[in-house]
């Protein structure tokens, strides 16, 4: 009991003589840095059904540079959104505000070439520009999340412009899980 006892004393000595900022590194529940900003409420998300095909259209291109590079055919996404409105070969997400739709994903159900494991691959994932940091963003991505839960099949997310949407690359990243990398090679002359 006597070396329990001067161990208690040393201690007891020990942390009245530590600082107070000290002291606070020590306790595992002190608060760090500066107070958090709250998070932003989500943003109610709808499907999107052959009535808003004009309105996506309008949306997806006013933010065709967040899609595939910004290497869209209007004639190929028209075709693509109005499959997906009609939910053949997948569905669409919509977040609609007082101007129209503010934010969408669509989600297509896709497979491996060697495998009949299908999985959800977002095909867009966009914000409109005078909506951005409102959390229309994340969510979609709760939205695609929930909805592939509700499937038991994987989502897929692909991010090609990083130089522009670094924040979303960074969104999608605290809420899904890295598969892997992206590589690409763009000769000189494009064909």
């Amino acid at each position: 009991w006597s070396s329990r006892f001067d161990q208690l004393k040393r201690w007891a000595y020990e942390m009245s003589t530590v600082s107070a900022s000290r002291w606070e590194r020590r306790r595992p529940n002190a608060p760090r840095g500066p107070a958090q900003k709250p998070p932003r409420p989500l943003s109610p998300v709808t499907y999107a059904g052959p009535r808003d095909l004009d309105a996506l259209l309008a949306f997806l291109a006013s933010v065709k540079d967040e899609i595939e590079g910004g290497r869209v055919e209007g004639d190929l996404i028209a075709d693509l959104a109005d499959a997906l409105t009609h939910r053949r070969q997948g569905v669409a997400f919509v977040v609609r505000g007082p101007d129209g739709i503010e934010a969408s994903l669509g989600l297509l159900a896709a497979r491996p070439l060697f495998s009949h494991a299908h999985f959800l691959k977002a095909i867009w994932h966009g914000v409109a520009p005078e909506a951005c940091m409102t959390g229309h963003a994340k969510s979609l991505l709760l939205k695609g999340r929930e909805f592939a839960e509700s499937l038991g099949r994987p989502l897929l997310i692909e991010e090609m412009t990083p130089d522009v949407t670094t924040g979303k690359a960074a969104l999608i990243g605290r809420h899904m899980t890295r598969a892997g990398a992206v590589f690409v090679y763009e000769p000189a002359v494009a064909v």
